[in-house]
């Protein structure tokens, strides 16, 4: 299998473009522009084997909100579940491991178990659900992948001697208040006792 960012003069670009039209209506409607902006930036990965078109993944990168988001996964029907469309996110999470980038986002209709199916498998979280732009009532589940998993307390099972806390802004501002003399009309508020 062959995986390539591709531009608009590669020989399978028309058939991205071919791909994405035969599926718009699960995928969204994309006009020739718009194959033709995601192409002129080489945000289109295919998957391909002896110049036949797979799969492609389309995406677009959000410097503003430090993420990248993926517009359009399609996989011709003959070669699904064969794994085709995991070697392109996992190309797209090579692309953008340790460039800063926060994670992965995409949206997915909620009712679409196999395409969800797909997301859990390559480690992407369900975040949210919200309505779709669409005249009947459906709901898209917004999915997560994160380059940086580390919560609030990742550091707290790694083995040090150091006393890790936590300390809130309002602590903070106590403390600050008490070493200026202010007395607190409630004793059980002053901070000071954790400088001990």
């Amino acid at each position: 299998m062959k995986i390539e960012f591709i531009d608009g003069r590669h020989s399978l670009y028309q058939a991205v473009k071919k791909l994405g039209r035969k599926y718009a209506v699960t995928l969204g409607f994309m006009p020739d522009g718009g194959f033709e902006d995601y192409a002129a930036r080489r945000t289109i990965i295919t998957a391909s084997e002896d110049g036949v078109l797979q799969d492609y993944l389309m995406y677009r990168q959000v410097n503003s909100f430090s993420r990248v988001t993926i517009v359009h996964l399609a996989v011709d029907e003959t070669f699904r579940g064969k794994g085709v469309s995991t070697e392109l996110i996992d190309a797209l999470k090579k692309r953008f491991k340790d460039t800063g980038i926060a994670g992965i986002s995409l949206s997915c209709r909620r009712d679409f178990e196999k395409p969800s199916q797909v997301w859990e498998r390559n480690d992407f979280i369900a975040k949210w659900n919200h309505r779709s732009r669409s005249m009947e009532e459906h709901y898209l589940t917004t999915w997560w992948y994160d380059f940086n998993p580390w919560t609030l307390f990742s550091m707290m099972y790694e083995e040090s001697g150091k006393v890790r806390a936590l300390l809130d802004a309002n602590i903070i501002m106590k403390l600050r208040d008490a070493g200026m003399g202010i007395k607190f009309k409630n004793p059980k508020e002053d901070p000071r006792c954790l400088l001990q």
